[in-house]
Formats: C-alpha cells, structure tokens, sequence
C-alpha cells in the first residue's frame, strides 16, 4: 500500500452525469411502464367481466329533491323560535322554581345587583 496512487485512496469529486441521466432515464420508462400496463390490465378485465371501463363515460345528472324546498322561511321561522327563546317568558323547571326571563331583563337585574353590591365607599378627605 506504500506504492499506491494518494488520488485514488477517496472518491471522485465531481458526479457521473451519464450514469445519472441513464438511471433516470430508467426511472420515466419505468413508471411510463407501468402506467401502460394498468391500463391495459384494467380493459382487460372489463372485456373480461363484459363491461365497460369505470371511466368509459360520465354519470349522468340526477334531478333530486331539493335540499330546503323554501331557505328564506325555514330560516325566518328558525331566527323568530329563537327570539322567542330569549325575549319570553318561560318554566324551565317549574318544581324547583327555575324559569326563563328576556335577556334585556336579565341584564338589568344583574347590573342593579352588581351595582348594589360595589357602590363605592364614602370618599374622605385628607387634611394637611
């Protein structure tokens, strides 16, 4: 090994671009291979079987019902149950004294409670 050329104790510096050509090369036949040959085992068993491809021809429209046969009053009867929910009166729980009340009400009640309980202290005044 005293003998030997330093040049060729690493490998080379620069890339092969043959060798990468051909190996990609390769690579595009190879996929396009196989792209051809799915194709070509997919008509052969729909000859097999007596149908045609899956993609042979598109589906045709269908005409169903309408989802909402009328949008503007399902939705105007949804928004006026819910105002009712928040601006009636109403039991919830009748036995155990639970009930509904509007939220403008609510709200009043719970600022004039919130305002009973932090009035402010007397203010003092401070004499030199």
């Amino acid at each position: 090994m005293a003998d030997a050329d330093p040049g060729l104790l690493h490998a080379p510096d620069t890339t092969d671009g043959r060798r990468v050509t051909i190996v990609g090369a390769a690579l595009v036949a190879m996929v396009a291979l196989c792209m051809i040959a799915a194709v070509a085992v997919t008509r052969g068993l729909a000859h097999h079987y007596a149908r045609p491809p899956a993609m042979a021809k598109a589906l045709p429209a269908t005409d169903g019902p309408p989802l909402e046969p009328d949008p503007a009053a399902t939705l105007a009867r949804f928004r006026a149950e819910k105002h009712a929910l928040l601006d009636g009166y109403a039991w919830v729980d009748r036995a155990h004294g639970v009930a509904r009340i509007p939220v403008d009400e609510a709200m009043r009640i719970v600022a004039a409670e919130a305002g009973a309980a932090s009035a402010p202290a007397p203010s003092v005044e401070k004499k030199p």
